[in-house]
C-alpha cells in the first residue's frame, strides 16, 4: 500500500462516505474512489461493503485501520523531520575538541547552541589535534575545536574569541 493509498483509506474510514473523505483530501469524488478500487484490487481484498450510500468497512479493513494509523503518523513524522533538516531545525553536530576549549569554552557554546537550536543534538569528543583532524577528513566529526593553529592545508580554520 502506497502513502497515497494510505491517506486515502484512512479518511474512507473516518469521514464514511468517499464525497466526505475526497473533501477532507481536496480530490474529486471520482479520483478517490479509483485509488480506492486499486487499493483493494492490489490488496485483493475488499475493505468497504456500500450500504445505502454510505461505506462500512469490512473485517479486513477493521483489523488494518489501527495499525494503518499508526503507519501513517510514522510518515507524518517522518516528513517533519526531513523538512526540519533540510530547513536546519534537526540534525547532528559532532564536534571534536583538544582538552583546554573543551573544557573551557564547550560546556557554555554548548548551552547556549542548545537554547537558540533545540532541534539538533550535539555531541562532543575530546581528542589530540592529530586525532581531530583525522576525524574531519573522516567525516566523524562536524567541526573541530583546537588551541593549535597549525593545521594542514585541506583542513578550513577559523579563529575564534
Amino acid at each position: 500500500m502506497r502513502a497515497r493509498q494510505l491517506e486515502v483509506f484512512i479518511a474512507v474510514m473516518r469521514a464514511g462516505t468517499v464525497t466526505a473523505a475526497a473533501r477532507m483530501l481536496n480530490i474529486s469524488q471520482p479520483a478517490l474512489s479509483q485509488i480506492l478500487l486499486h487499493t483493494e484490487d492490489e490488496l485483493g481484498f475488499t475493505l468497504f461493503e456500500r450500504v445505502k450510500g454510505r461505506l462500512r468497512p469490512t473485517p479486513d479493513a477493521l483489523e488494518i485501520f489501527a495499525d494503518a494509523e499508526r503507519l501513517s503518523a510514522g510518515l507524518e513524522g517522518l516528513r517533519r523531520k526531513t523538512t526540519d533538516l533540510r530547513l536546519g531545525r534537526a540534525g547532528l553536530v559532532r564536534v571534536a575538541a583538544s582538552p583546554p576549549p573543551a573544557m573551557a569554552i564547550l560546556p557554555r557554546a554548548f548551552t547556549s547552541f542548545r537554547a537558540q537550536h533545540p532541534g539538533i543534538l550535539l555531541r562532543s569528543h575530546m581528542a589530540p589535534i592529530a586525532a581531530i583532524v583525522d576525524m574531519l577528513r573522516a567525516g566523524d566529526a562536524s567541526l573541530g575545536v583546537a588551541l593549535d593553529d597549525r593545521l594542514p592545508p585541506d583542513i578550513e580554520a577559523e579563529v575564534i574569541g
